[in-house]
């Protein structure tokens, strides 16, 4: 694979996470999106078992948009792009690739794996550190195991 290939995947898989969760480029408002919440990094992560694929992903998303509209995926608009995704994710012989991918990308923006954009901007205020106003301030049951597992 050279720099070309390389920058062409780099370039489609951005464009897949912006359609995933439109951000700054393609939302209106200009919000945070699926590449600023560090989507790239989930689905290039080893642990989820989606980089094998990331190729067989770009070439089919790029082959389609070509196919389709005689342009990269990366240079189609929103909507284009879009068009695109939810036709693969009914008609696709890789669907399941798909549908991994893009729970990845939803995964890294509303789960806050890489930064907290996602929980952010649906304002999530975060861990729970008791509920201290509203309870009654004493314990009402005991621990039935010694370290909080059954037997």
């Amino acid at each position: 694979m050279d720099a070309e290939d390389s920058c062409i995947r780099e370039e489609t898989l951005k464009a897949f996470a912006d359609t995933i969760i439109p951000g700054p480029y393609s939302d209106p408002e200009g919000s945070a999106g699926g590449v600023e919440a560090g989507a790239l990094e989930v689905l290039y992560d080893p642990y989820y078992g989606l980089k094998p694929f990331i190729g067989l992903l770009c070439r089919n998303l790029n082959r389609t948009s070509l196919w389709w509209y005689r342009k990269l995926f990366k240079d189609l608009d929103l909507g284009q792009r879009t068009a695109i995704v939810l036709f693969k994710d009914n008609f696709s012989l890789i669907r399941l690739l798909y549908e991994n991918a893009e729970m990845l990308v939803k995964l890294a923006f509303y789960g806050a794996i890489i930064n907290d954009v996602g929980t952010d901007y649906i304002s999530f205020p975060g861990p729970a550190h008791g509920y201290y106003d509203y309870s009654f301030n004493e314990q009402f049951a005991q621990p039935q195991t010694e370290n909080g597992n059954l037997p």
